[in-house]
C-alpha cells in the first residue's frame, strides 16, 4: 500500500470517531448546531476516507469522478449548514446584546 493511504486514514480517524460517538451518543437531531456538526463530521470522514480508497483501489476514472461527487456534494450541504448556523447564531446574539433603556438615558 501507498504511504499516503495511511495519511488519509490516520487523519480520517479522528473524524470518524467523532462521527461514531456523536451520533450514537449524543441527541444532534435536536438542535440546528447539532445537525450541522454531524453534516460536517460525516463530510469529512466521507471525503477522507474516498481520498484513502483511491489510493489502493484502481477504480475507473468514471467511477472515482462519480463518488468524488457525492463526497464533494455533502461537504457542500454541510458547509451550507455551518453557513446556516452561524448567520442563526449571530442574528440571535444580536437580537440579546440590543442595550436596553435605562432610566438615567436621556428620552
Amino acid at each position: 500500500m501507498r504511504w499516503t493511504f495511511y495519511l488519509y486514514a490516520v487523519t480520517g480517524l479522528p473524524w470518524a470517531l467523532c462521527l461514531a460517538f456523536y451520533g450514537l451518543r449524543s441527541p444532534w437531531w435536536r438542535s440546528w448546531t447539532g445537525r450541522a456538526l454531524f453534516w460536517t463530521y460525516g463530510a469529512l470522514t466521507a471525503v477522507l476516507a474516498l481520498a484513502a480508497l483511491l489510493r489502493v483501489l484502481d477504480l475507473p476514472y468514471r467511477q472515482a469522478v462519480v463518488l468524488a461527487v457525492v463526497a464533494l456534494a455533502g461537504v457542500f450541504i454541510a458547509g451550507l449548514a455551518q453557513l446556516i448556523n452561524v448567520i442563526r447564531l449571530q442574528r440571535r446574539d444580536q437580537r440579546s446584546e440590543s442595550p436596553a433603556r435605562r432610566s438615567t438615558d436621556p428620552h
